[in-house]
């Protein structure tokens, strides 16, 4: 007789779980705005401190120092995290174990000639920091493909990708997998503004946001929760050494502890010929999200943004600082297509 296999059992979140929360709020806003920036702290009641650091550095101008070093000699020469409102007291260095514990925390940005300091509003408007690659990223190895691969690869840029990587690089499964974009493929107007194709295998494909660095292999339900900004993609410090993992970002309340228990802190199958540049506007992508962007959830308000404007092609990046008082007053990215301009700015 035929042996049959029961259904799986679900991991259920228990009914009442409460999942703490680091919360970081600008210290020059009243006390009735909302937070800035929102993690799930699953990391032992707090959230990898590397994480939170550089989300606040995207947020305000990527003016984070160039290592560690830096950070701990001199922590109010760039942006800082502190206990208090009130400007260098409270300080928060880097914790033993680089966990940030759960509560509430305040950016203060020191040298900032605005009042209250601006933030960047929404991903479309983030300049990448081209040469200021923040540590963990700059730190990855990621072995680029073998003269071999090379001379094998088909012209199609999917193709290209499934050859590479041959299964899923989160589950290892190899069924149910799709190449998936790391900077989105909506993002094309962008990608080519910031100049990204600098970081890519072949500039000359087209449209060049396909290119094969840029691209991974995933099953087909994580590729989705990615694009839902609950997953995301980021090195973390293991021992002396920074290996990229999985961490939830935010989650739906009834799979939540499913979400965390397959995935958080989750070590990936090792990556080929993909750009550390890609997986860090990938990162400040997934930050621009409602559940960890929070501020413009402050009704009946004004906000001091960082907008960037239309420029030609051979002149530099311009940023302007704006006041608006809500997501509508954000334009849109300058150079965007007709289904870019009609997107959430982030």
């Amino acid at each position: 007789m035929m042996q049959l296999k029961e259904a799986p059992r679900p991991i259920l979140t228990p009914s009442g779980r409460i999942i703490p929360k680091v919360k970081i709020y600008h210290p020059e806003y009243p006390n009735n705005y909302s937070a800035m920036l929102q993690f799930d702290a699953l990391d032992n009641d707090g959230v990898d401190y590397d994480l939170v650091y550089y989300a606040c550095g995207i947020l305000v101008g990527n003016n984070w120092p160039h290592n560690d070093e830096d950070r701990q000699r001199d922590p109010k020469a760039h942006y800082y995290l502190s206990s208090s409102t009130t400007p260098s007291t409270g300080l928060v260095q880097l914790p033993t174990g680089g966990i940030l514990p759960k509560g509430t925390y305040y950016l203060h940005v020191p040298n900032s000639p605005q009042k209250p300091y601006p933030v960047t509003p929404g991903f479309s408007h983030w300049v990448f920091p081209h040469d200021k690659l923040p540590r963990p990223w700059r730190s990855l190895r990621i072995p680029a493909m073998s003269d071999e691969m090379v001379k094998n690869l088909p012209k199609q840029s999917c193709e290209r990708t499934i050859i590479r990587d041959g299964c899923c690089r989160i589950t290892h499964f190899h069924c149910g997998t799709e190449p998936i974009h790391i900077v989105p493929s909506v993002m094309a107007a962008w990608f080519i503004a910031n100049g990204m194709e600098k970081y890519c295998f072949d500039q000359y494909t087209v449209p060049v946001i396909d290119d094969i660095s840029n691209t991974i292999l995933l099953r087909l339900d994580v590729h989705s929760v990615l694009d839902r900004k609950e997953l995301i993609l980021v090195p973390k410090l293991n021992d002396t050494k920074y290996e990229l993992v999985t961490h939830v970002l935010s989650s739906q309340h009834h799979y939540a502890t499913e979400l965390e228990t397959l995935y958080h802190n989750r070590t990936i199958l090792s990556l080929c010929h993909v750009a550390p540049a890609f997986l860090f506007a990938r990162f400040a992508w997934s930050i621009f999200n409602e559940a960890t962007f929070k501020l413009f959830e402050t009704q009946s308000a004004e906000f001091s943004v960082s907008i960037r404007e239309s420029t030609e092609a051979d002149e530099p990046v311009k940023i302007v600082k704006k006041t608006i008082s809500s997501v509508s007053d954000i334009p849109p990215f300058p150079m965007a297509s007709d289904k870019e301009a009609f997107l959430i700015p982030w």
